[in-house]
């Protein structure tokens, strides 16, 4: 969290002077193939392939001067997508009543996965109706969450 905070602080500024939204950033760690993978949106909900090619060079560059990951890693910028990723309370707040699929940390009642509408937030809980039930969770607790698009009608 400390390195993709780091990162994010360090990007934003040139992400937002490109008339684009830091989305946000996660980090990898395999072995040797380490992956840096940053989201950005457009300032109206899209974003081009062309605009992700040119983030993807200038916060190249920023990283080689900056030098904040010290093995080798491979940087991927791309869109958020449909199912994007939810890193923020303001952007689980966007999506109160959507469905979305959360990975915890720590177990909860003996899960670390579910999946269920986005109630409310709470201060700094998110609220997520999962089989009749409220589960509120905090931010920190949550390892990844992304939105899940219900398939039909």
């Amino acid at each position: 969290m400390v390195l993709q905070s780091k990162i994010e602080n360090l990007i934003r500024p040139t992400i937002e002077s490109m008339g684009l939204v830091l989305w946000g950033c996660e980090f990898h760690q395999a072995g040797n193939h380490s992956t840096l993978r940053v989201y950005v949106d457009g300032e109206d909900g899209g974003v081009t392939l062309d605009a992700c090619a040119e983030a993807s060079r200038e916060i190249g560059a920023i990283l080689d001067v900056e030098d904040p990951i010290k093995s080798h890693y491979q940087l991927e910028v791309s869109s958020p997508g449909v199912e994007r990723p939810l890193f923020t309370l303001d952007q689980f707040s966007r999506y109160v009543g959507q469905n979305v699929k959360v990975r915890l940390r720590v177990a909860i009642a003996g899960r670390k996965q579910f999946t269920g509408a986005i109630k409310e937030i709470n201060e700094d809980r998110v609220v997520i109706a999962v089989e009749n039930e409220n589960i509120a969770v905090g931010l920190n607790d949550i390892q990844k969450a992304n939105l899940v698009m219900k398939v039909g009608s």
